[in-house]
């Protein structure tokens, strides 16, 4: 009854909190006080009112984005940053929670698979650039993304068998249109119009 007619509004404000809390978290890594991070949060999820209701409400109370930010937030702890905002300690856990984290990004929403491959090959490129590459994180990393891709997998075969989803099926005909990305891009980037007008 306390939720009103959202019955999604408890795991809609978990998933907001888990946001919240990765912003902190990356906020900490860049130097700045959990205090700063909380209003960088807080002011760039909850504020102004129109950009709530378009673009917070559906969008970033899914699963899918908690998991964007934590991951993105400990890919720039572990690897892309150098001074003290560096996590240094119990390095091989985390590094397979980041594998787990970006494995588990696209089970969420497939088309999110672009970023989560784009923070897994930033990541080995710095190291890789920076002279920093250990195999061990590397295969802590690997053996987490492939202990969630596994469950995943044996998971959609029980459900759906070795052929694609109604979900994938109307997503590629409706959704992510790799034929239509000039189109999406010319849209969102160039024209001046408001996406929902009033």
């Amino acid at each position: 009854v306390w939720m009103g007619n959202n019955c999604y509004l408890l795991p809609d404000l978990l998933c907001l909190l888990a946001t919240v809390g990765a912003i902190i978290f990356l906020a900490e890594g860049l130097g700045l006080s959990v205090f700063s991070g909380m209003l960088i949060a807080i002011g760039t999820t909850v504020f102004p009112a129109p950009i709530l209701s378009v673009w917070v409400v559906p969008w970033n109370t899914t699963l899918s984005v908690p998991l964007i930010w934590w991951a993105f937030a400990l890919a720039t702890r572990l690897v892309l940053l150098k001074d003290g905002g560096r996590l240094s300690i119990s390095r091989l856990p985390l590094f397979v929670l980041l594998g787990a984290l970006l494995a588990f990004i696209p089970v969420t929403r497939p088309t999110d698979l672009l970023i989560s491959g784009g923070v897994a090959a930033t990541c080995f490129l710095t190291a890789l650039w920076e002279r920093e590459l250990r195999w061990k994180e590397l295969l802590a990393a690997v053996a987490g993304a492939t202990v969630v891709l596994g469950i995943a997998g044996a998971l959609y075969v029980q459900i759906y068998g070795f052929h694609a989803s109604e979900y994938m099926v109307h997503s590629k005909e409706h959704g992510f249109r790799t034929d239509l990305l000039w189109w999406k891009i010319y849209l969102l980037l160039l024209t001046p119009r408001p996406w929902i007008p009033d």
